[in-house]
């Protein structure tokens, strides 16, 4: 027959229970004396609390027997797969059903970019996004879509503000990227961070900061990576509320405190687009210094040694600038 129980079966039951309350109270009525007497504890406080003990045994019972449904469910699903699954686990199987799903030009894909001249030139090093498993588990590239942006493709130039009185205006290639990352409650997340990594006699400056409109970028901190460097920055990811978690925090709140909430919430997302800027340094030597460009591709030597000449000892651009040809056609007329 069947395991569940029917409807006679269950009116039994509920019968059941009522008779047994109805024959506690009356026993409490014969134990306590009646409420008109003046004493403490009478009749009507004895059966109150015998109906909110009885409530409170119902509801803990019916948390038992959902508990109880709960965890079966979960050791048939532990079994079933094999094993106790972990965010990582959920991240893995997110990006097969990913492959599956997505065109091969929307599909996501791992944050780890060659930084190079062209595409005919070898990289100068690299920069990733990766993650590490709670578990000790080796470094991954995190898995994003990315929307790619080409110079020359209708994109306005971005501006950056050095100090209070210089700007820097650049171009190139923009990547704006979406991360969806996975994560159980009560489950030690997994540590994410930026890596960097320069080849040998190669070098590049990587600017670190948010995004503060369409135009401008903030950069709050840098690095010049160079000659085999390799760097890992520890990212430290907070979540804010969603809009209807925020929404649903503030409701009971006064109008000035709201107001307050909804400004401060405003600054937090306007500093929550993570952003990383890559400058290379032989080609801006070059336009520095007006040289045709590629001059410094194969000079290592002299590459290295303007590159102390400016980090260590600070010499000012115009020293070391080239001058114009001269009328001989020989070389340039000042010196580099």
């Amino acid at each position: 027959g069947s395991v569940v129980l029917g409807g006679e079966d269950v009116q039994m039951l509920l019968g059941e229970q009522l008779r047994s309350m109805r024959e506690r109270l009356e026993s409490a009525r014969g134990m306590f004396p009646g409420g008109d007497d003046g004493k403490m504890i009478s009749c009507v406080e004895a059966r109150l609390l015998i109906c909110l003990q009885h409530i409170t045994d119902v509801c803990e019972q019916v948390a038992d027997g959902a508990e109880f449904v709960e965890d079966m469910l979960r050791k048939q699903l532990i079994s079933a797969v094999g094993r106790e699954l972990t965010s990582a686990d959920f991240t893995a199987y997110a990006r097969f059903h990913s492959r599956r799903l997505f065109r091969a030009e929307f599909a996501p894909r791992a944050f780890c970019y060659s930084v190079r001249r062209t595409e005919q030139h070898s990289p100068e090093g690299h920069i990733s996004i990766e993650e590490r498993g709670a578990d000790g588990s080796m470094s991954e590239p995190i898995m994003t879509i990315a929307s790619h942006a080409v110079p020359g493709g209708g994109a306005a130039p971005m501006r950056m503000e050095v100090n209070a009185s210089t700007s820097v205006t650049f171009g190139g290639d923009r990547y704006l990227h979406g991360w969806l990352r996975h994560s159980f409650s009560g489950e030690a997340g997994a540590e994410a961070f930026l890596a960097a990594q320069a080849r040998q006699f190669s070098s590049f400056i990587m600017l670190v900061g948010t995004i503060k409109s369409a135009t401008e970028f903030e950069a709050k901190y840098g690095v010049i990576v160079k000659d085999k460097d390799d760097m890992r920055i520890p990212l430290d990811l907070n979540t804010i509320p969603t809009p209807k978690e925020f929404r649903s925090a503030i409701e009971s709140l006064s109008p000035e405190q709201q107001a307050f909430a909804r400004g401060f919430r405003g600054m937090q997302l306007a500093s929550t687009l993570f952003a990383v800027l890559v400058v290379q340094i032989k080609p801006q030597l070059e336009r520095l210094l007006r040289l045709p460009p590629e001059s410094l591709t194969k000079e290592i030597r002299l590459t290295q040694d303007l590159s102390e000449l400016f980090i260590k000892y600070q010499i000012p651009a115009d020293l070391l600038t080239s001058g114009a040809v001269g009328e001989s056609g020989i070389g340039p007329a000042g010196g580099a």
